[in-house]
């Protein structure tokens, strides 16, 4: 179905803003479209103009009537934002505009009042673009207020204005530095280790990130050890990973009053630290961390306890899948999958999918396959909306459970795995795929001997290849073992454990 702009925003909508909205304006034209829109779960023009067939005015003038809703609830938002939201950016931003009210009527002692309350709350939240702002006011007020020394006064400003363009100008080219290291890492997360080693170590020659005192504030500083985290899990270097997502956890606790005020990027600093914790095996430091979170965090709207769901239950799906609890993975998925149904609309796409696929492999560890099949179809689906090597994951799992099942459709499913591989850049995939293709091919034309044989001959070249990548990847180390699984029929959970135990050693 094609997508509305107005369906859109009314879905986006929390139950509360839903209901002051229709409270605000009561019975109208606009009220009966938003009600009727707000009950079509997907978009559909037909099933709309049906539903309004007892409202020929509006029905007639249907097109006018939908912009004039979606303009007036994008007003009565704003309003309700400015009432409801007490962050620090919307009270500034209603601080300007009534700073510049009172100037626009002469009110320069009232608007001088408002002005410095304003600025301290900037300055204290570092939000230095509308602190400049307030500057420019204080300038102009200064003059119209003719205080005394109002010359001395205003070369000072604009010496405190020169400093904090400056500090912007810094958080700018950190700024700059994360995306280019985050966005070389989306498009190429399969690069070789020489053309990976070559980018990387020109990029850490930057003068920012050799250089640590120019990150004086408080978002310099947290984006100085974000790249740095970034970069070593580029290189393949845990340790120094964890300490720079440690850092950046570190940087937040340093300014608590920022908690708060910043949900989301706290709650993804932190989540990306248990990542880390898991990975180097911290799991008491996991353990505190997780709950000082859930302590510190309070969500304001259903966007902000989405994402707080998705962290919280994504950072326990990998740490117990990294201790190897399946009773625990068992129990946390049946309980947070209601609340993945709920929350998945308020949720980034790719996010979602991320969350599923995750969920997939250790039900496909689990040996689950009905369910983590169909959720490997749900992400193929979703094509547009994942990273590459997900989708490719997601093809070599369903051959893996469609072999194990000798389904009558495999051919028609390996063909159209091959289709897709054929139509992704070389250097989007990894060799091993290729490898692992070739053998579940042939060992499906094979006899059950002739298959252990080359099972256990392509094992041993994927290992070989695994062995040459500085940085672990979990899909090919979860088609190993579901080939181990085929060599020795052990049960995929408990070659998992003893993968896992083997690691701990």
């Amino acid at each position: 179905m094609p997508k509305d702009a107005l369906h859109q925003l009314i879905h986006s909508l929390s139950p509360s803003e839903k209901g002051d909205y229709i409270r605000s304006k009561g019975e109208s034209h606009l009220t009966t479209l938003f009600k009727t829109m707000n009950k079509l779960e997907v978009y559909d023009k037909a099933v709309l103009e049906k539903r309004l067939q007892k409202h020929p005015e509006l029905l007639k003038h249907l097109h006018k009537y939908k912009n004039d809703t979606y303009s007036d609830l994008m007003r009565s938002m704003r309003s309700y934002k400015q009432e409801k939201d007490h962050r620090v950016e919307t009270r500034l931003r209603v601080n300007l505009f009534d700073i510049g009210f009172l100037m626009e009527r002469g009110l320069y002692e009232n608007a001088m009042k408002l002005l410095q309350d304003a600025k301290k709350l900037g300055l204290k939240y570092e939000r230095y673009d509308e602190v400049l702002k307030i500057i420019d006011f204080e300038i102009t007020l200064s003059k119209r207020l003719y205080t005394k020394d109002y010359i001395e006064i205003i070369r000072t400003l604009v010496e405190e204005k020169g400093k904090l363009i400056s500090i912007l100008h810094v958080e700018y080219k950190y700024e700059k530095l994360r995306h280019l290291i985050v966005l070389s890492n989306e498009k190429n997360p399969y690069s070789s280790n020489e053309q990976r080693l070559q980018y990387l170590n020109e990029f850490i020659k930057d003068e920012l990130l050799v250089n640590k005192d120019r990150a004086v504030s408080f978002y310099s500083q947290r984006v100085y050890h974000y790249i740095f985290a970034l970069y070593y899990n580029l290189e393949g270097n845990l340790k120094e990973k964890y300490y720079h997502r440690k850092k950046v956890v570190e940087c937040w606790d340093a300014h608590p009053h920022m908690k708060q005020e910043n949900i989301r990027p706290y709650v993804a600093s932190v989540y990306n630290y248990l990542i880390s914790c898991v990975e180097c095996k911290e799991y008491k430091t996991f353990e505190q961390q997780l709950d000082k979170m859930k302590n510190e965090v309070n969500p304001k709207n259903i966007h902000e306890k989405a994402m707080v769901f998705q962290r919280v239950y994504y950072s326990q799906l990998f740490y117990y899948y990294g201790i190897a609890d399946f009773d625990k993975l068992d129990r946390l998925i049946a309980e947070m999958t209601p609340s993945l149904k709920k929350y998945a609309k308020f949720m980034e796409a790719k996010d979602v999918y991320t969350f599923k696929a995750s969920i997939a492999n250790i039900l496909f560890i689990m040996d689950k396959k009905k369910e983590c099949f169909n959720i490997y179809s749900e992400i193929i689906k979703k094509k547009l909306s994942i990273r590459i090597n997900f989708l490719c994951d997601a093809w070599l799992c369903k051959l893996a459970i469609a072999y194990d099942l000798e389904d009558d459709n495999f051919d028609n499913l390996y063909r159209a795995a091959q289709r897709f591989f054929q139509k992704i850049e070389q250097e989007e995939t990894e060799a091993a795929y290729t490898l692992f293709m070739e053998f579940i091919y042939r060992a499906n034309r094979s006899t059950e001997s002739e298959s252990k044989a080359l099972c256990k001959e392509y094992r041993s070249a994927i290992i070989k290849l695994k062995d040459g990548n500085a940085r672990s990847n979990v899909s090919i180390n979860k088609l190993l073992i579901w080939m181990e699984h085929l060599l020795t029929n052990e049960s995929k959970v408990d070659l998992y454990k003893a993968h896992i135990a083997a690691r701990e050693h």
